[in-house]
């Protein structure tokens, strides 16, 4: 427990300011729509849900991540004020499964949609997906406690690439970000360039 505490203390997130995209759709592409139910049993259909406003869509790795929980927590604090003023929404897709994410949303605000995608549909729907080697997958559960199976429920052993997208209300990515190495993450003053944008231009 000693050991996994200060595994976990050692994350630090790192943003950059240059939009990498390894993975996963490009800015100016058509964005890739989907119609789920998020962790509270609400319908996530992004067609319609950009009728009211922009999206932001994150993906992350899971719960058991302090990169993702640290960028979530930003985001939240730094992102989503800037996307709810804008009567859009802040999407955040795991292969969690739904109790899992429900501790994730747990310290989000209230318009969120966490969406426990366990067997990795929208992952591989968007090109982010990425297969955790046997061997690394067991030095996760035996040396960190981290077991991703029981996190997803599912013996896949997917991981989405970190990404983060902003879409205008033509189903267009004007913002887009993935970079597999999961410690560097999209600077959150470029998303918030990017919906600012979208304002001057409306």
């Amino acid at each position: 427990m000693l050991f996994r505490l200060l595994f976990t203390l050692s994350f630090m997130v790192n943003t950059t300011s240059f939009a990498k995209v390894e993975k996963g759709p490009k800015q100016g592409s058509d964005f890739p729509h989907f119609s789920v139910m998020d962790i509270k049993g609400k319908k996530v259909d992004t067609k319609q849900l950009i009728s009211q406003g922009p999206l932001v869509v994150l993906f992350y790795r899971g719960g058991w991540c302090p990169y993702c929980n640290r960028q979530l927590q930003a985001v939240n604090q730094e992102v989503f004020p800037k996307v709810n003023a804008a009567k859009g929404k802040v999407i955040a897709i795991s292969v969690d499964k739904p109790e899992e994410g429900k501790k994730s949303g747990g310290n989000l605000n209230d318009g969120w949609h966490i969406i426990a995608d366990n067997d990795a549909k929208l992952v591989k729907q968007f090109g982010l997906d990425f297969v955790v080697p046997k061997k690394l997958v067991k030095t996760y559960k035996e040396k960190y406690q981290i077991d991703l199976e029981a996190s997803s429920g599912r013996t896949h052993h997917i991981l989405p690439v970190p990404a983060i997208y902003v879409v205008d209300q033509k189903g267009k990515i004007t913002y887009a970000y993935a970079n597999e190495d999961y410690k560097v993450r999209a600077a959150n003053k470029e998303v918030v360039s990017a919906l600012m944008a979208l304002k001057k231009g409306s």
